[in-house]
């Protein structure tokens, strides 16, 4: 069974359908090639990575005493 967390799962869902609608607008819009592009692929990059982050366990770390 896939353990997930919850929070970085909605976060994730959220930031990369809002990333995903900003940049489809900036596609409508025509101005594909400026330098605002980049911030809805920012928003779709760590849409991506907190979904990555949902479904990674992490790993155990040791305690030194």
């Amino acid at each position: 069974m896939v353990q997930f967390y919850k929070t970085e799962l909605i976060l994730g869902i959220i930031i990369l359908a809002f990333g995903g609608i900003f940049l489809i607008l900036f596609i409508l819009s025509g101005v594909l090639l400026t330098i605002g592009v980049i911030i809805p692929i920012m928003f779709i990059l760590s849409g991506v990575y907190l979904l990555y982050e949902a479904f990674t366990e992490p790993e155990p770390e040791e305690i030194k005493a």
